[in-house]
């Protein structure tokens, strides 16, 4: 009897180590996602979206540019944590977007490198729909967009 109890108590202690061992190297990670977050408030991108859309963008200073084509998109970017950010629609010249002027996106970034990450939509029911969006360049902190 006490040998199981032994037993019982002996996988447990292995099963809790393992438990904090994968809670603290999810912290790390969390750490360093939150670090190269920072590292996209403002740059040239490239954006290449799972349901066939690309486009690229500049971003600074509150406003995002998106052109794809002959058209564009310009957004007002508010971030609301580290690593997740609102995209509120001021214009385009796309005439099936126009209807949505005024209307935001809550963008959650996912995978973060130094170079890239993918998007989800936190208000999207499509959990499949995401994109990657990588940083080509800086951007000239005398631009205005």
């Amino acid at each position: 009897m006490k040998l199981i109890l032994l037993l019982i108590v002996f996988i447990f202690s292995i099963l809790l180590g393992l438990n904090l061992s994968i809670i603290a190297l999810n912290s790390n990670e969390t750490k360093q996602n939150e670090a190269y977050c920072k590292n996209f408030r403002s740059g040239v991108f490239i954006n290449e979206c799972s349901t066939g859309h690309s486009s690229k963008f500049k971003r600074f200073n509150g406003i995002q540019v998106q052109e794809y084509g002959s058209y564009f998109l310009k957004e007002k970017n508010v971030w609301t944590a580290d690593c997740a950010y609102r995209n509120t629609l001021l214009e385009t010249n796309d005439p099936e977007i126009t209807l949505y002027i005024g209307n935001s996106i809550h963008i959650r970034m996912i995978n973060v490198t130094k170079n890239s990450y993918r998007t989800i939509e936190a208000d999207s029911k499509d959990s499949s729909s995401s994109c990657e969006v990588k940083k080509i360049d800086e951007i000239d902190p005398s631009t205005t967009l």
